[in-house]
Parts: C-alpha cells; sequence; structure tokens
C-alpha cells in the first residue's frame, strides 16, 4: 500500500501511518524507493503532498537513503527534447520538489533514479527486454541499480 489511494486521491489515515511506522520500527532499512512516472508535466499538489506525508513519517532524512524510479519509460518528451535532457529534467523537478518540501538546500539529495517500463508498447530485442530510447535494457539496468545502490549505502534505522 501506498501513501495516498489513487482511485480516491485521498492520503491514507493516520491509522495506516502508525502501521507503517510500527512495522518499521527498528528496523534497519537499505533503500527507499520514490516512484513517480517520467511523462508527468509537473510535480503537482498530490506528489508533494505524497513527499510530506514520507517526510512526516521517516522524517527529511529519508531522502539521502531515498532512489527515484521513474515509470513509463519508453514515452520520448512531448516537447522533442532529447531522451536525456527530458530525463534529467524530469528528475531535476521531483529532486526541486522534494528539496522544497523538506526546505533543504538545492542539491541535498543525490535521488539517483533508474528507469522502469513493462508496457506491451515498449520495444524490446532479440532476448525479450525492454529496451528504452537510449537503447539500454530497462529490466537488467533497474536490478543492477538496485544490487548496488543497497550494496553502497549504509542504510538507517527507523526509530520513530
Amino acid at each position: 500500500p501506498g501513501f495516498m489511494d489513487s482511485e480516491t486521491g485521498s492520503y491514507n489515515n493516520a491509522a495506516h501511518r502508525e502501521n507503517i511506522r510500527a512495522a518499521l520500527r527498528e528496523k534497519h532499512i537499505h533503500l527507499v524507493i520514490f516512484v513517480d512516472r517520467l511523462d508527468s508535466k509537473r510535480v503537482d499538489a498530490a506528489d508533494r503532498a505524497v513527499m510530506q506525508h514520507i517526510t512526516d513519517v521517516f522524517g527529511a532524512d529519508v531522502w539521502n537513503h531515498a532512489l527515484l524510479a521513474l515509470t513509463h519509460a519508453h514515452l520520448l518528451s512531448p516537447d522533442d527534447l532529447p531522451y536525456a535532457s527530458y530525463v534529467a529534467g524530469r528528475v531535476g523537478e521531483i529532486r526541486s520538489a522534494i528539496e522544497s518540501v523538506v526546505s533543504a538546500a538545492p542539491g541535498s539529495f543525490a535521488l539517483p533514479y533508474t528507469l522502469i517500463e513493462n508496457s506491451r508498447h515498449c520495444p524490446i530485442n532479440d532476448q525479450s527486454e525492454g529496451v528504452l530510447p537510449d537503447n539500454s535494457t530497462w529490466l537488467p539496468n533497474t536490478w543492477a541499480f538496485l544490487l548496488n545502490a543497497a550494496k553502497e549505502r549504509v542504510g538507517f534505522t527507523y526509530s520513530p
């Protein structure tokens, strides 16, 4: 379960928040993955509310342990930007929004990212792997990204 019900647009209640806190209390957490769409036009109020909710539950330091996963990664920029610029722009928007939510200075959080796509519209290669517009294969890259991040990061113990 996430922090917001996508069907109703409502945020999960205090009981849900407490269930998360109780389940994770004193657990060692290596990574927190924040998932959003690459093709969203902007960071909207719902995105900011979820960012704030995550910050309220885990504290601002959670963003030092966060990774970004961008879905719908087979889609090209609606503004005809080069793919790398399109991705970098979206990552920058999300990073800036998080920094704004937690009142952090620009560049405070690295927020490494990976691109995800499992749509039937995504081209595939001879090994049946989804190929993104930059010719990368998203699934092997995402696994490598997550494994490296888990090995490299110290993590934190959640103590609300």
